[in-house]
């Protein structure tokens, strides 16, 4: 009976050790979890960003001739107006998304001329994500491939509503 009491004794830090083993893979896989959700949420919220602003521009197509400083400040007309207002629309979806509106771009819709109603128009926003391992490496194994910035494109497109012709004709 002693005995058996002895060879348990020496098993007495086996399950510190098991825990010391397997914590720091435990917590890679946590963090690698995190970092995936923040792109999926981004991703997500650039999907309604880029929504917004083809919805927008299904209504106005004529912004497909917007510059960016016309999207960036509103001139007083009536074009610069449709084209801030544009721009806008996507800022204020990624913004409600809590997105960093300076990692934000957006890129004027394209569609072809003259525009006729069910005739598509696309736009595209970008975001460039950087999540809290960014800045982070390993040691010995640095940031293992992984890049410091995560580009996230997303483009939709939605037939025109509002335009002088009733039919889109075949290219």
């Amino acid at each position: 009976m002693h005995r058996i009491k002895h060879l348990g004794g020496k098993e007495h830090g086996q399950s510190l050790v098991e825990v010391a083993v397997i914590f720091p893979f435990l917590l890679l896989l946590l963090l690698g979890a995190i970092e995936i959700a923040q792109a999926f949420n981004a991703y997500i919220a650039l999907i309604n960003s880029a929504r917004e602003g083809a919805s927008y521009a299904t209504l106005y197509p004529e912004v497909v001739d917007c510059t960016t400083a016309l999207m960036d400040e509103d001139d007083g007309t009536e074009f610069g107006g449709r084209c801030f207002e544009y721009s806008e629309r996507i800022k204020g979806e990624a913004l409600a998304n809590k997105l960093d509106l300076r990692e934000l771009s957006i890129t004027k819709p394209t569609a072809s001329k003259p525009f006729y109603a069910n005739c598509p128009i696309t736009a595209t926003v970008a975001y460039s994500l950087t999540t809290f391992s960014s800045t982070m490496s390993l040691p010995l194994f640095g940031r293992m491939g992984l890049p410091n910035k995560y580009l996230i494109r997303y483009s939709v497109g939605m037939p025109i509503r509002e335009a002088e012709q009733q039919a889109c004709l075949p290219s």
